[in-house]
C-alpha cells in the first residue's frame, strides 16, 4: 500500500523525528501523575479516538542560569493520536520544535505519521507570544486531515495523509511538552511555561473527552526522581507545563 502526502508548505529536508519513551511509571494509583523521561503533559487512553485538538502558547526561550549559550536547546509541544505502548508502529503527530543557541531562536511546526519521517514547515511564521492552533482529524485508521494555525497572523498550513501503510490504533489522545535530552542529548532552554488551551478529544461515537480523566505525566531527566518540567492543571481543558530545570 502506498503512502500519499499532500502539502501546502514546503518541508525542510533532514527533519528531526521525535522518539517516544516506554516503561513510563504510575506514581501513585490514586492520584495518576507520572514520570517520563522524555515528556509531560496528558495522556488520554481509551478506544475510538479520531479528532484531537488544542491551542498550544508559544513560549520566550532563554539559556537557563549556567548552560553554555552556544549549546544547541531544544523543546518539542505537540498533539497525538497513539503511541507506541498502545499502538505499536504507528502514531500521529502535529506540533512545534523550539530550538535556541547565541545565534537566535527557531520556532518550526511540523508532523508526521510514523514511520513515515517528519515534516518541518519553515514557512508557517511563528514569534514568541502567540497561539498556535494544532488540529487533527483522523476518522479513518489509514487517512489523517491535520491543520497548524497561527492565531495572530492568521496564517494556516494544511495537510492530508492517506493511504498510510500502518494502520492507527486510536488508542490514546496526547498533549505533551518534550524534552530532548534522553534521546538527543539537547538541554531544554528555559521556557518558563508552555501552556495547552482548548484541549479537545473525540472519539468515533461523538463522545467528548476531558482532561480530568488523563494520565498525568511530568518529565524527570535523571533517577533522582526531581521534575524537569511539571504539569499544572488549570481547568478541563487546559494545562500548563511549567519549566523548573534541566542539565547545563
Amino acid at each position: 500500500m502506498k503512502s500519499t502526502l499532500l502539502l501546502f508548505l514546503p518541508t525542510l529536508a533532514n527533519a528531526i523525528t521525535l522518539p517516544l519513551p516506554k516503561n513510563t511509571t504510575n506514581n501513585d494509583p490514586n492520584k495518576p501523575i507520572r514520570n517520563n523521561p522524555v515528556r509531560a503533559g496528558a495522556l488520554l487512553v481509551g478506544a475510538g479516538f479520531e479528532v484531537v485538538h488544542a491551542v498550544v502558547h508559544i513560549p520566550n526561550l532563554r539559556v537557563a542560569p549556567g548552560a553554555d549559550p552556544d549549546q544547541l536547546h531544544a523543546v518539542s509541544a505537540w498533539i497525538g493520536v497513539d503511541e507506541e505502548e498502545t499502538c505499536p508502529g504507528t502514531y500521529l503527530r502535529v506540533g512545534v520544535d523550539m530550538f535556541l543557541n547565541s545565534t537566535g531562536t527557531w520556532y518550526l511546526p511540523w508532523f508526521g505519521w510514523h514511520p513515515n519521517n517528519t515534516n518541518h514547515l519553515p514557512s508557517l511564521s511563528i514569534l514568541p507570544g502567540d497561539w498556535l492552533g494544532l488540529h487533527i482529524q483522523a476518522a479513518n485508521l489509514t487517512f489523517a486531515d491535520l491543520t497548524i494555525k497561527n492565531r495572530r497572523t492568521s496564517q494556516s498550513c494544511h495537510a492530508m495523509a492517506e493511504d498510510h501503510p500502518t494502520l492507527l490504533c486510536g488508542f490514546s489522545a496526547l498533549w505533551m511538552v518534550e524534552g530532548h535530552w534522553t534521546t538527543k542529548g539537547l538541554p531544554l532552554p528555559d521556557f518558563g511555561s508552555i501552556v495547552f488551551d482548548e484541549m479537545q478529544a473525540v472519539t468515533s461515537t461523538a463522545v467528548d473527552r476531558e482532561i480530568e480523566d488523563a494520565y498525568i505525566e511530568k518529565l524527570v531527566e535523571d533517577g533522582d526522581g526531581k521534575p524537569t518540567v511539571e504539569p499544572v492543571r488549570l481547568g478541563n481543558d487546559s494545562l500548563m507545563l511549567k519549566y523548573i530545570g534541566g542539565h547545563p
